[in-house]
Parts: C-alpha cells; sequence; structure tokens
C-alpha cells in the first residue's frame, strides 16, 4: 500500500535506503541503554550536599556502578563526538534536516498493512488524513518506529487517527527524556564526584590529629 496525501505541497521524493533500516533489536538496545542513563541521571540528582552527610556510601556505590555498568563508557564515547546513537536512516529526512514524506509513508503503510482488519470505508482518505496528520508532528524514526510498534501489537482493528497521534506523542516524549539524560548524565556524573570528594574531605579533616 502506498499512501500519498490528496493535495501534497511538493512532489514527494522517493526514498532510497542507503543500507537496510535498524531493526527491533537494535532500537529496543538503545531504548534499554539509554533508560539506565536515566534511571542513573535520576540517582545522582537524588543526592546533593543537604543529605550527602547521610548518603554517602549509597553515593559511592552508586558512582562505582555507574563506572562499572558501562554507562560510563557509552558518556565518554558520546561526549568525544565517537558514538553517534541516533539510528536514524540518512533518508529518513532531506538536505533541509526536515522529516521525508516518501519515508513516513513506508512506516504507515507497514502499520496500515500489518492489522488483517484495516477494512476501512474509505482507505484512500483516511490514509491520506493519518499521513498529514503525521508529517505535522514530524517524528524522528525511532519515535515513528515504536508508536506503529506498539499500536500494532496491541490493537486487533486498525487504530484511529487520535490513536496514531497520541502513540506518536507518547514516543516522542519517551525518547526526548532519554536524549536528555545522555546530554546531561556527564554533568551528573562528574558532580557526584565532586559531592563525593567534598565530603571525604570534610570527614577527614573532622578526624582528630594523632
Amino acid at each position: 500500500m502506498k499512501i500519498v496525501p490528496a493535495h501534497p505541497q511538493k512532489q514527494p521524493v522517493a526514498v532510497v535506503a542507503t543500507q537496510p533500516w535498524p531493526n527491533q533489536g537494535e532500537i529496543d538496545k538503545l531504548a534499554w541503554s539509554l533508560d539506565r542513563l536515566v534511571r542513573f541521571d535520576a540517582r545522582f540528582d537524588s543526592i546533593t550536599k543537604e543529605n550527602v552527610r547521610w548518603k554517602l556510601n549509597e553515593l559511592k556505590q552508586l558512582i562505582d556502578e555507574f563506572e562499572s555498568s558501562g554507562s560510563k563508557n557509552m558518556m565518554t564515547k558520546y561526549a568525544q563526538g565517537e558514538n553517534n546513537l541516533d539510528p536514524e536512516p540518512a533518508e529518513w529526512r532531506d538536505d533541509n534536516g526536515d522529516v521525508q514524506q516518501s519515508a513516513v509513508s513506508i512506516m504507515l503503510a507497514r502499520l496500515v498493512g500489518s492489522i488483517p482488519t484495516s477494512n476501512l470505508p474509505d482507505a484512500k482518505v483516511f490514509t491520506n488524513v493519518m499521513l498529514e496528520d503525521v508529517m505535522a508532528l514530524s517524528p524522528s524514526f525511532v519515535e515513528l518506529e515504536c508508536a506503529c510498534r506498539k499500536l500494532r501489537q496491541s490493537q486487533k482493528f486498525m487504530p484511529s487517527i487520535s490513536e496514531i497521534v497520541a502513540a506518536i506523542k507518547k514516543e516522542e516524549t519517551t525518547w526526548n527524556s532519554r536524549w536528555c539524560a545522555l546530554d546531561c548524565i556527564e554533568d551528573s556524573y562528574n558532580d557526584a564526584i565532586k559531592l563525593r570528594d567534598g565530603e571525604l574531605t570534610r570527614i577527614a579533616g573532622e578526624r582528630p590529629a594523632r
């Protein structure tokens, strides 16, 4: 099924994949790693100057866990520009960085075609409006892929356009939190190191001289 808007603003550009699109396993692995960063970031933020005196052991354990889990290595490579974690295919966006209509059309066609009960009264109108509404959201590849996957795995009947839009917005919020954690985790980790070292210095200074 090919989905093309009834009144396109410009002629759609055909998508020519330079390599296979990321599969579910690759996206899930990335999501798992980023979710772990989200949790680490929240745990770092929960220990402050005001409570570190009582949570020093917890902070030391947290730092050790972060460094040994592989998350620090992931953070370092990303900070140094060695690791582009975004799996978005090059053909997902045009030269201006805008999401390509033809790429989104392929993803939505998969959604419609994967639900055997997609007997729509007016399939042309539905798919055209669906494409227009989704394009208005300018979803990233991972946002739309995860939204479509969850819909087809949970819905027995073709979801409404409002359900599709809601699913994409939910994924947008989730992925924004993940990317934000990736951007913030280095500062959170460095702050935790300073907090730990500062508290250890304070404790050492309070010990009576022998």
